[in-house]
């Protein structure tokens, strides 16, 4: 069984129990009510052929805004105090193991992702089901809920029977919300009672530099968790402003490298793809050339000609072969998980690459 986000609770030295300034928040659920039968971003295909079951609670309560005391210094040396609290009612989905004894004894907190104005989920991956590991995901931003400002597509325009009552009235409460959510996981009364030994909490781009934040203020005031895991956020921390996130900053928002023309580079090799940085097997082998900077969130992808794939894959067994070669690789450098070689090895043999004919 694979343990492999074990060893990142060194990273946070605190242990003690979660606590914030208010009550425990109420719990309700499961829910099943809604006009959709299941979840907003609910497990794509049968959970329970994995062994597992999916969940979903509402909590409500009151949540902290915190004070900044001093300036907010790049060393990650923080001090908060509390100012006020608000109330809200939010959602937590929740995934775990069927059988108590495949649970590994840890769960990941997600903080939801809203960068694109709705619930975006990114460490739901394989290796956490085959791990063992409890999955849960908190909404604990404005805009998970109620959607962006234009063209809103939140939970609320989603399922308004399911959601409707949900609020979350500010941003500056999305941390208390996120401490209140371990010690929930913690009492086991979401968990089917499974009680975690350790919650490692997790966010990606926009809540991981929500997530940055919190390891700079508010861990050291409460130790709500064991570990915590920032992804794809380039060390930027978010404050403690009241104002929800934006799906998309303006001008002011973002910060541009440019060289001496004006022009900001970035150095492609023959296929289009940029040189430098963690080489995947979607890289090393690539079968497409990949844009991420020229459509938002989203990027382009731009497939790879028959004849290109011809010339630099003469046989499928050859292709197969240099991805097999480059998954190896990228598990010797520690950047996959040694499950994803298998699935990249899989995904290859049953690929049309290069492309054979096949009649109609």
């Amino acid at each position: 069984m694979l343990r492999t986000l074990s060893s990142v609770s060194l990273l946070i030295g605190l242990h003690a129990i979660a606590v914030t300034a208010n009550k425990p928040p109420i719990i309700q659920g499961p829910i099943t009510v809604g006009t959709k039968g299941h979840p907003f971003s609910a497990y794509a295909g049968n959970i329970s052929s994995i062994g597992y079951v999916e969940e979903e609670f509402f909590l409500s309560g009151d949540a902290v805004r915190y004070n900044v005391v001093g300036n907010l210094t790049s060393d990650g040396h923080w001090t908060l105090s509390y100012n006020s609290t608000a109330s809200y009612k939010t959602r937590m989905l929740i995934r775990r193991p069927l059988d108590h004894k495949r649970f590994n004894g840890d769960v990941l907190v997600e903080w939801i992702n809203v960068s694109g104005g709705f619930d975006i989920t990114s460490t739901d991956l394989p290796g956490v089901y085959e791990a063992g590991y409890i999955w849960a995901s908190i909404d604990a931003q404005a805009t998970g809920i109620e959607g962006g400002a234009t063209n809103p597509q939140g939970l609320i325009q989603w399922d308004p029977v399911r959601y409707g009552t949900l609020n979350i009235p500010d941003d500056a409460i999305s941390y208390d919300i996120v401490s209140q959510a371990a010690s929930v996981l913690r009492s086991g009364n979401v968990t089917g009672g499974q009680i975690p030994e350790h919650a490692i909490l997790v966010g990606a781009s926009q809540s991981g530099s929500r997530v940055l934040g919190y390891t700079n203020g508010v861990q050291p005031l409460n130790g709500s968790y064991d570990a915590i895991i920032p992804a794809i956020c380039a060390g930027a921390s978010s404050d403690f402003s009241p104002v929800p996130a934006h799906p998309t900053p303006g001008q002011s928002g973002r910060t541009v490298a440019t060289n001496s023309s004006g022009v900001m580079d970035y150095v492609r090799d023959a296929d289009g793809n940029t040189k430098g940085g963690i080489r995947l097997p979607e890289l090393a082998v690539p079968v497409a050339g990949y844009n991420g900077i020229n459509n938002g969130l989203s990027g382009n992808t731009y497939p790879f000609s028959d004849s290109k794939l011809n010339a630099l894959y003469p046989t499928h067994q050859e292709y197969v072969a240099k991805v097999k070669a480059a998954a190896y690789a990228s598990l010797h450098e520690k950047v996959i998980l040694e499950y994803q070689v298998k699935n990249y090895t899989r995904a290859a043999e049953v690929a049309n690459v290069p492309p054979q004919c096949t009649s109609s």
